[in-house]
């Protein structure tokens, strides 16, 4: 469904782009090239929006925007993907852009960005910034509106992908005397994403009944796997147990030695979210894309392991729903 209208609307894309560019040259789009682009747009899906802004390395850019749902952000990944390469005109993103703030209104109120400030503390387990973004207008707002008016203005600093990426908790206060201002964000967030390492696990033997020993990787994040749409089930049955259940030692580095090795032949094409040891099996969870390489990797490491009991099961997921087990 999305395929198709996505087509079309690269076909129009390339009859009408010169025009918008020299428009955008003029400094303004028309009324009815702005209708136009909104409609091709709201074919590929109603909820979907668009941005024009300048280009990261090409004159300007065409930016569809998701808003948070993963749904319209994996339909703007599509649209990115069956869509022609960057050229010194033109490039195109599936996310908003960071943007120059300027003012704007919400619940009848407007917000100057310049007046904005944060407060900001590293969760290191999850790898985000729980951040408190400040404005003394929210004073004046909802809870809601407020939370809007804070998102709205990450994304103008940040993007809507950095966003989506760095940021946990998000707080609002009308206690805008202290902070840092806005604009200083976006270095706090070159800095720490430099520091990330996507792997930080925690011990989550509470979310499971009975003796099980069980492990998250907090820090992996949705948004920097996108081309990994599958969801895999890895169960390997312990060839001794203790009366737990539990792998006896030397099996469970036997098998640790063993789920490792395929880490290795997986490579990037894979990534493990979470492990749970109990009742004689070990499992591992994690999302892996299409190709033939994970087909290959899981067949020639599965014959290595002839000699035990192993199940795997691989299931459709691109919102990597199965990930919320552990929230």
């Amino acid at each position: 469904m999305f395929q198709d209208a996505i087509e079309e609307f690269w076909e129009w894309w390339g009859l009408i782009r010169n025009d918008v560019a020299s428009e955008v040259e003029a400094g303004a789009l028309s009324d009815d090239l702005i209708d136009e682009i909104g409609d091709r747009v709201w074919r590929i899906h109603p909820e979907l929006e668009w941005q024009l802004t300048g280009g990261v390395e090409a004159r300007s850019s065409l930016n569809l925007v998701s808003g948070g749902s993963r749904l319209l952000r994996l339909v703007a990944e599509l649209w990115r993907r069956m869509g022609p390469p960057a050229d010194e005109a033109w490039e195109h993103h599936p996310a908003r852009l960071p943007f120059g703030l300027a003012t704007f209104e919400i619940g009848g109120v407007e917000i100057d960005p310049s007046e904005g400030r944060f407060f900001a503390e590293w969760d290191e387990l999850y790898e985000r910034l729980d951040l408190t973004i400040a404005h003394p207008a929210f004073s004046e707002l909802t809870d809601d509106e407020a939370r809007d008016a804070a998102i709205h203005l990450l994304d103008g600093t940040l993007g809507e992908d950095a966003v989506e990426r760095w940021m946990g908790i998000l707080e609002t206060s009308s206690d805008a005397d202290a902070g840092s201002p806005l604009f200083t964000l976006r270095s706090d967030i070159d800095g720490i994403a430099a520091a990330a390492t996507g792997a930080s696990w925690e011990r989550v033997d509470d979310q499971y009944d009975g003796v099980v020993v069980a492990n998250v990787n907090r820090a992996v994040k949705w948004i920097d796997h996108l081309g990994k749409p599958i969801y895999g089930e890895l169960t390997i049955t312990a060839l001794a147990s203790d009366d737990d259940g539990l792998p006896v030692p030397l099996e469970q580095k036997r098998i640790d030695a063993s789920v490792a090795a395929l880490g290795e032949a997986l490579g990037d094409h894979a990534v493990f979210i979470g492990t749970a040891t109990g009742e004689g099996e070990h499992t591992v969870h994690f999302f892996c894309d299409t190709g033939e390489a994970v087909e290959e990797a899981l067949r020639t490491w599965r014959e290595q392991e002839d000699n035990r009991e192993i199940t795997i099961e691989l299931v459709p997921d691109e919102q990597w729903t199965n990930a919320e087990q552990w929230d």
